[in-house]
């Protein structure tokens, strides 16, 4: 999640430089890029490698500029070519885009920068992404190109499934976080491959995963800038009844996992569709509008701003927020002289699209979304991971959704805090705002190994709890097969159907609430799964193991919740 730019208050600081010539980058200049790009033509290369002094964040960077291929933009004139370019100088990511030898536009990660009025008279927005050469999954898995339907639009994914596997196998849904990020949440200049990574462990464990283009990106239809928070939840609905429906998955055991943003979204699915999990990766505890203003303070402050100039910036930012929570419909419903009155430091044109890189409705339906009230609506075991090095999300934030997850009732909750751990899941040992984002590191192999060890447990409390739902769905074939071949010689199928009938008979119809962790108790494993039945709520009681003479056992007992 990343707030507005906003320019940087003048400081006094030394940067020393070893014995390198920099390039001075000032990310506020325009004539910085233009000066980039006319040096990468003039050397005829595809790409450059430089120093870069970045005086509003007062550090000497690496500075990487490459040509990333062909794009199409979208302006309301038309339709352009245009060559892009991506620059690269620490967390600074930059696209350019040109047209025969000019520079017509520029691109932040928050949105527009400047562009060309002759050539893009409204702004623009990139069409198409130049699709690169992927490097090939590893042995013992495979992927599979997919798409499914969500609102009338085909969105674009990849379909990771473990090799040699005859049964339907668990799976994972990813959602990503803010911006026009692909399945692997990568963006034009700047790829993180949170997903691939996570997704090819997953699969060395068995586990299936669906990752997918947000609409408007990569191969899938639509015009990102255009959706809504409430479209992307659309989106991700979609996806997971697409993967619920596979033939290789088991429907049981589906999972959603959400980074940043997408640690908003997976909550909203997990109170309204059947799942066995959640995983949320540095997901705010609070609406949008008290994030991004976190956002900005602790950046400013670590420049050095206070007193006046930060208060100034902090305003300016407040008067957007009015803006945006009095507003109905979408940018264009307003013209730069109504959206003045609201935010008087609105300099131009050109501003004032700058501020319009996600849809109104998008910021507007954020502001109103209470995360906590949404988690305290979530039964499902949760697995939060959050680093303390994170600037986007405050690291704070997740004990108190742990927090308000176990006040609601939910027994199943892990919290991984993790030190010297950035947004983007990376390892980062230096201060959080030295401006590095060591993207050309792997995921850092604690969130790999947190992921992969809670799903590990929590694929056998699924199977308890899978198991509780088919034989009260009258499932039995299907509960039966959750059973191993030897658990299934101990327990024949006519068995299991007469003691359950009876138990019902007893108790009446239910639903399934919510269960508790895995517990080893005497070398068996124990899961309560909470049921909500006509007269009270009871805990069905699942235990399985093997017995001292290790023949393998699985009871249920229905015992009153305390």
């Amino acid at each position: 999640m990343t707030a507005t730019a906003s320019s940087i208050p003048p400081l006094r600081k030394q940067v020393a430089l070893k014995h390198q010539e920099p390039f001075v980058l000032d990310p506020n200049l325009i004539s910085s890029y233009y000066v980039l790009y006319q040096l990468l033509k003039s050397r005829k290369v595809e790409q450059l490698e430089l120093l870069a002094l970045v005086p509003p964040r007062i550090q000497a960077w690496p500075l990487r500029v490459r040509h990333e291929g062909q794009v199409k933009l979208q302006s309301p004139v038309g339709e352009i070519q245009a060559e892009q370019y991506s620059v690269q100088a620490g967390d600074l990511h930059v696209e350019l885009y040109a047209e025969k030898g000019q520079l017509i536009g520029v691109r932040s990660d928050s949105g527009q920068l400047a562009y060309r009025s002759d050539r893009l008279p409204q702004g623009f927005q990139v069409a198409q992404v130049p699709q690169k050469s992927e490097e090939s999954p590893p042995t013992g898995m495979r992927e599979i190109e997919v798409q499914f339907e969500s609102a009338g639009l085909k969105l674009a994914g990849t379909l990771a499934l473990p090799q040699g596997h005859q049964k339907p196998v668990p799976a994972v849904l990813f959602i990503a976080g803010s911006g026009p990020v692909d399945r692997n949440e990568n963006a034009p200049g700047f790829k993180t491959d949170i997903f691939k990574q996570i997704a090819w462990r997953l699969a060395e464990q068995g586990i299936a995963s669906l990752r997918y283009d947000k609409r408007g990106v990569g191969k899938s239809e639509g015009i990102f800038k255009n959706a809504s928070m409430n479209d992307l939840v659309a989106d991700a609905r979609a996806a997971l009844g697409f993967l619920k429906h596979r033939p290789e998955i088991d429907p049981d055991l589906v999972y959603v996992l959400g980074h940043s943003e997408g640690g908003i979204l997976g909550p909203i699915l997990a109170t309204e569709e059947p799942l066995a999990g959640l995983i949320i990766l540095a997901g705010p505890a609070r609406p949008l509008d008290q994030v991004i203003p976190w956002q900005l303070e602790g950046r400013l402050r670590s420049l050095g701003a206070k007193g006046a100039a930060l208060q100034k910036k902090l305003d300016e930012q407040r008067q957007f927020f009015k803006f945006v929570k009095q507003s109905h419909g979408e940018w264009g419903d307003y013209t730069f002289k109504e959206a003045k009155r609201f935010m008087p430091w609105l300099k131009d044109e050109a501003q004032w699209q700058s501020l319009q890189s996600f849809a109104l409705s998008w910021f507007r339906q954020h502001f109103k979304h209470d995360p906590l009230a949404t988690i305290r609506k979530v039964h499902v075991p949760v697995l939060i991971i959050q680093g303390e090095k994170d600037i986007q999300v405050p690291p704070q934030d997740a004990k108190v959704l742990a927090k308000a997850l176990k006040g609601a009732g939910n027994a199943n909750v892990t919290v991984r805090l993790l030190p010297d751990l950035n947004h983007l899941m990376r390892h980062q040992p230096e201060d959080a705002y030295s401006g590095l984002s060591h993207l050309d590191k792997p995921v850092d192999g604690r969130v790999l190994q947190a992921i992969g060890e809670w799903l590990k447990e929590q694929l056998l409390v699924g199977k308890a709890v899978a198991f509780v739902r088919l034989l009260r769905q009258g499932k039995f074939d299907q509960a039966y097969e959750r059973f191993d071949q030897q658990m299934q010689s101990v327990m024949p199928i006519e068995k299991l159907r007469s003691a359950w009938e009876t138990i019902l008979a007893q108790v009446g119809e239910f639903r399934v609430i919510r269960s508790t962790k895995l517990t080893l108790e005497g070398g068996f494993y124990s899961v309560y799964v909470t049921c909500q039945f006509a007269q009270a709520p009871l805990n069905v009681k699942v235990v399985f193991g093997k017995d001292e003479k290790d023949e393998p056992v699985m009871g249920l007992w229905f015992q009153p919740v305390k």
